[in-house]
């Protein structure tokens, strides 16, 4: 299987810097439970480690659950008033989001049907 070792790279950096952002921006607020944010970074990281799947259409199956769990995730565990954990979340979403983009557009699945229509 070929797949594309930057992206994730590049993955696993957004969750570092996430887990970072995360640590940074509630370390001085006493509203939000520890327990939230803890559990949020200890899943994202389980779902980051699933996508590093050498099989390139569940990687990219998985990059999309986790972009999805991170744009909810701030709301989900209460600490989306937290604006810097919160833009955290939301833009490292959008960016595991638009590295899956590569995935879906070069799926075999998906040229295997456009080849087969066209003859």
């Amino acid at each position: 299987m070929d797949r594309n070792r930057a992206i994730d790279i590049a993955l696993l950096v957004c969750v570092v810097g996430l887990a970072v952002a995360t640590w940074a921006a509630l370390s001085g607020t006493h509203g939000t439970m520890t327990w939230r944010p803890c559990f949020a970074v200890l899943a994202t990281i389980f779902l980051a480690l699933a996508a590093l799947t050498p099989h390139t259409p569940w990687a990219t199956a998985m990059r999309l659950v986790m972009s999805v769990w991170l744009m909810m995730a701030p709301w989900l565990l209460a600490f989306a008033d937290v604006p810097v954990a919160r833009w955290s979340y939301v833009i490292t979403a959008s960016l595991i989001a638009l590295s899956s983009v590569p995935g879906f557009l070069h799926n075999p699945a998906l040229s295997a049907n456009h080849n087969a229509s066209c003859t």
